[in-house]
C-alpha cells in the first residue's frame, strides 16, 4: 500500500512539475513577431508577448510598441499582416490560414478616406474589390448570391448607399429581401425563400477581373514602396513574406 502511495506521489509531481515548466514556456513564447523596415535603412525585429507580472513587484511588464514612423511592418500571428505606412498612405494587408487574403488602401488623415479595397480566397476567388473615383464615389466589383458571379456596383461617398448593384436583407419573417439598383433609383425588388449559395465555380471573366485588380494594387504599392529601398520584392500575393 505504501509503494502504491509514493508512486501515486510521484506521478503527480511529475504532473505538476510538467505543468509548470509547459505553462512557463507558454508565458514567455511570443504572441507575435514583427520586423520593421524604414528608409533610412532601418532594421527592427520585435515581439509582442501575452500579458506577464514582474514576479518581485506583480506590476505588469509592458510590451514595446512597434515604431510608428513610415515604413513597412510584417507581423507574423494566428494571420500574417503586412502594413506599409508611407506618403501619407496606409496598405494593410491580412493574409489567412484559410486562403483568405484582405487588403485595403486609405489615407492617413482623420477620417481616414479608404482608396481602396480587395477581398478574395486563393487562388482566384474575388468577393469583393472596390476603388474610390475623383468624385468621392466608389466603383468595383461584389460576387451577387442571385448571378452567382462578380457584378459591376456603384456606392456614394458613405461606401453605403447603392448608385448601381443588388442589396439583399435577411428580415425578421426569416426570408430574404432582394434590391436592385441603376443610377441610384431601385428598378427591381422580390423576396427569396433561401439566400443562395456561393458554388465553386469561378466564371474565367471573374477571374481576369480579380488578375487586373490585384496588378493595379501591386503597381501602386511598387511606387509607394519604392523610397524604402527595400532589400527584397514586395510581392502582395505570393505570401512569402509569411512563410
Amino acid at each position: 500500500m505504501a509503494k502504491k502511495i509514493r508512486f501515486i506521489f510521484l506521478f503527480l509531481t511529475i504532473a505538476l512539475l510538467s505543468f509548470l515548466i509547459i505553462n512557463k514556456y507558454f508565458q514567455n513564447s511570443p504572441l507575435a513577431t514583427w520586423y520593421f523596415y524604414d528608409n533610412n535603412g532601418e532594421y527592427i525585429t520585435g515581439h509582442y508577448y501575452p500579458p506577464a507580472e514582474d514576479d518581485a513587484t506583480d506590476a505588469v511588464i509592458s510590451i514595446p510598441e512597434k515604431p510608428t514612423k513610415e515604413g513597412l511592418t510584417i507581423t507574423h500571428w494566428d494571420t500574417c499582416s503586412i502594413e506599409l505606412n508611407i506618403d501619407n498612405k496606409t496598405l494593410n494587408i491580412s493574409y489567412f490560414t484559410d486562403g483568405l487574403i484582405q487588403a485595403s488602401l486609405s489615407t492617413k488623415t482623420t477620417p481616414y478616406v479608404v482608396l481602396t479595397e480587395l477581398y478574395f480566397y486563393q487562388p482566384d476567388d474575388m468577393h469583393w474589390s472596390i476603388n474610390r473615383l475623383e468624385d468621392g464615389t466608389y466603383k468595383g466589383w461584389v460576387w451577387d448570391n442571385v448571378a452567382n458571379q462578380l457584378i459591376s456596383f456603384r456606392y456614394q461617398e458613405d461606401k453605403t448607399t447603392i448608385i448601381d448593384g443588388t442589396k439583399y436583407t435577411l428580415m425578421p419573417e426569416s426570408y430574404w429581401l432582394f434590391q436592385r439598383w441603376a443610377n441610384g433609383v431601385l428598378v427591381e425588388e422580390y423576396t427569396l425563400d433561401d439566400l443562395p449559395a456561393k458554388d465553386n465555380f469561378i466564371p474565367d471573366i471573374d477571374k481576369q477581373r480579380l488578375i487586373q485588380v490585384k496588378a493595379e494594387l501591386q503597381t501602386t504599392v511598387n511606387e509607394l514602396v519604392a523610397p524604402l529601398n527595400l532589400p527584397f520584392n514586395l510581392m502582395l500575393w505570393d505570401n512569402s513574406l509569411c512563410q
